[in-house]
């Protein structure tokens, strides 16, 4: 039998890498493939909600970086990704 077409929001055309682990610091102004898996897996996870994966840090991926720390009581939420939120990101499969 064939799989269903899944009925999740489509995560454009950029698709995560399996097992992606987060290696840089991203903060604003940050661009590139990094940056592209996070906002997808920060999608995937309900934090990011722009309609497109840009691969650029602007402030709509900054602020859901916001909520993805104050969700996982990540201090002091400073919208970047640093070594405590890479940590919570890469323990996400």
């Amino acid at each position: 039998m064939a799989d269903k077409p899944s009925t999740t929001k489509s995560l454009d055309s950029a698709a995560p890498s399996v097992g992606y682990i987060f290696k840089n610091y991203l903060y604003l102004g940050s661009r590139g493939e990094e940056v592209k898996q996070l906002q997808i897996k920060l999608q995937k996870l309900g934090f990011f909600s722009y309609p497109t994966i840009t691969g650029n840090f602007g402030s709509v991926t900054r602020t859901s970086v916001i909520k993805f720390q104050k969700a996982n009581k990540l201090a002091p939420y400073p919208g970047w990704v640093g070594v405590g939120t890479r940590a919570a990101l890469n323990k996400i499969p």
